[in-house]
């Protein structure tokens, strides 16, 4: 008696193959085209938010020089723009801080800080970074983002932050 094997065959038939290949590559190029898509969003963003933070900077200069009191004159332009919980920090020379919205009552000197010392240098400074909660209750972090113009002549620093 003669026994018959049956013989499975357990290779992938080549059409499979090839459909499962060109599936994978599709999925690798979506995934690369949607981090470098991602990658140009926040970037675009970012420029975004330092083009604007550098106007506020440049018109709130231009107003604590028309006056003495900062303190006026900070409120009415925050009341005066869209974004109401926008910080402004005004510094000396020395890093100290002259002015502040935040309510805080101290304050670490802000010569350390990059976007000052690139402000410092370079007339203008960008940095973003993830703020620390303002109390314990709060866990939630967000993201701070802070221009810096130094003025043509020497003297304070605008900072603002949003």
């Amino acid at each position: 008696m003669v026994k018959i094997e049956s013989t499975t065959n357990s290779r992938i038939p080549f059409s499979q193959r090839l459909f499962w290949s060109i599936f994978a590559m599709f999925l690798g190029f979506t995934a690369c085209f949607l981090l470098f898509q991602y990658q140009r969003e926040r970037e675009f963003a970012q420029e975004k938010l330092n083009n604007v933070l550098g106007n506020y900077n440049y018109q709130l200069f231009r107003r604590t020089q028309q006056t003495e009191d900062i303190n006026q004159v900070v409120h009415q332009f925050i009341d005066d723009i869209p974004q109401k919980d926008l910080r402004v920090t005004i510094i000396d020379p020395a890093g100290k801080v002259l002015f502040d919205n935040s309510g805080a009552e101290e304050f670490n000197n802000h010569n350390d800080r990059s976007e000052v010392r690139k402000a410092r240098l370079y007339n203008e400074g960008f940095a973003v970074r993830p703020t620390r909660p303002v109390n314990a209750i709060s866990t939630r972090r967000r993201i701070s983002a802070g221009i810096s113009t130094a003025p043509p002549s020497p003297g304070t620093l605008t900072h603002s932050a949003y």
